[in-house]
């Protein structure tokens, strides 16, 4: 039986788990994404999300001040 098709004002949209399962069996998907979103299915579902958020906020801002560096290197500290 299929899961029920969730209807957004686009169409229908995929539920959570049609989600969860689109990804885990793309072979586009990193094997460290499959491999997070496994491990945070066995985990607390608050406890997983709340992580998550805080890794991608410190992600997103690493990355922003990787480009920053990257799109300014005359401003970066000589070695």
């Amino acid at each position: 039986m299929n899961p029920p098709i969730q209807t957004g004002s686009d169409g229908p949209t995929p539920t959570t788990q049609e989600t969860i399962e689109t990804i885990l069996n793309d072979p586009a998907a990193s094997n460290w994404l499959k491999t997070s979103l496994q491990s945070a299915l066995s985990r607390d579902a608050v406890d997983a999300a709340n992580d998550a958020q805080n890794l991608a906020e410190v992600l997103v801002a690493r990355s922003d001040q990787l480009v920053r560096q990257l799109a300014t290197p005359h401003l970066q500290p000589k070695k």
